[in-house]
């Protein structure tokens, strides 16, 4: 939606998957990278892709309270955290049957568990805890989109 408004979306785990070569998991790559380069390798990828961006960036997919952190001590942005109650957030996950899905997209219960684990450890609670603004994607789409839109009105960034 923003994107059509003329932002750039920089997506992490875009981002991620496109350099995790071939037959890796996602949390194997992610452990290997941050043991290798440190902790703060995903941020530095963003902030590498949003200088080199012409457009305004819209950054999404930060995991970790840290990362939000050093983002925030070099770029000048508001956090908004979109927050889905877990059992929303299972039933669509689970009821999606979406085929163009990523590979590590939970398809049962146990593994949309896990991913929940791993996303708490990686301090996804207190990103939303300490966002500017929190957005809970609990109706439509259409209601999502009004709650973004209302935000990014507020700020003035919307482009028409």
């Amino acid at each position: 939606m923003l994107e059509e408004q003329g932002y750039h979306v920089i997506e992490l785990s875009d981002m991620v998957r496109k350099a995790m070569p071939p037959g890796y998991g996602i949390s194997d790559f992610v452990n290997e990278t941050k043991g290798r380069y440190g902790d703060m390798v995903f941020a530095k990828w963003i902030l590498e892709e949003v200088r080199a961006s012409k457009r305004q960036p819209i950054i999404t997919g930060i995991k970790g309270l840290a990362e939000m952190n050093f983002l925030k001590q070099h770029l000048n942005m508001v956090v908004v955290a979109i927050d889905i109650p877990a059992q929303v957030r299972m039933e669509r996950v689970l009821g999606s049957g979406n085929a163009t899905a990523p590979a590590d997209h939970p398809k049962s219960v146990e593994q949309f568990l896990r991913k929940e684990e791993s996303e708490e450890r990686m301090g996804m609670p207190k990103i939303i805890a300490n966002a500017d603004y929190v957005i809970i994607n609990d109706g439509t789409i259409e209601e999502l989109k009004s709650k973004v839109l209302g935000i990014a009105r507020n700020f003035g960034i919307l482009r028409t």
